[in-house]
């Protein structure tokens, strides 16, 4: 079948002109090349127009990935001392039922720098600072010191292992005492909130 069809084809070219031969020839090629490119190369193309940028995602990923396995001690160490670090500043909010142990540890303060303490009372409420897990209580300090003494206490909060911070300060005249004067302070100290 495949013989007699062939020689039926070549037949029907031997008998056609040069110029028909060339025409013939030329419209086959061009027959060829369109199904050559509609079936194999447009399809393969598309694939890899779609595939390529994947490809180059997995890639960089993979990358990292192994650069990542080569580094798990490192990153596991890293990882530790940012924990150790996350819970020793845990450790600088106050829980809520310490409070009593901070106001004598304020008294403490103001006594070793040479401030009077006339009055030292925190708030009632404390202000909820919303998403974080902490709230800020006010502590309100009246007392008596100079103007050294009342630096070296204020000097005393960056040292300290508890998260302290100067509200407001107001320095008035003592008439009685030239040297000392009234100091009224607020603070606040951060304690875990209800959430944490």
């Amino acid at each position: 079948m495949w013989q007699t069809l062939m020689h039926g084809v070549l037949k029907f070219f031997n008998e056609r002109t040069p110029r028909e031969k060339n025409l013939l020839l030329l419209f086959l090629f061009s027959t060829l090349f369109f199904v050559d490119y509609t079936f194999l190369i447009h399809p393969v193309q598309n694939f890899l127009g779609v595939n390529t940028p994947k490809l180059r995602e997995a890639k960089k990923e993979l990358k990292t990935l192994r650069q990542d396995k080569k580094n798990k001690t490192l990153i596991e160490i890293e990882w530790n001392n940012t924990q150790a670090k996350l819970l020793e500043t845990e450790k600088k909010f106050v829980d809520p039922n310490e409070m009593s142990a901070v106001l004598q540890d304020l008294s403490e303060m103001a006594s070793l720098s040479g401030v009077k303490i006339i009055s030292i009372k925190p708030s009632e409420s404390a202000a909820v600072q919303k998403g974080r897990g902490y709230e800020s209580q006010s502590i309100r300090i009246n007392a008596l010191a100079g103007s050294h003494e009342t630096g070296k206490f204020l000097a005393k909060f960056e040292t300290k292992p508890v998260f302290f911070k100067v509200a407001e300060v107001k320095i008035t005249e003592n008439t009685q005492d030239v040297r000392r004067h009234f100091v009224d302070l607020e603070l606040l100290v951060y304690r875990k909130g209800a959430a944490a």
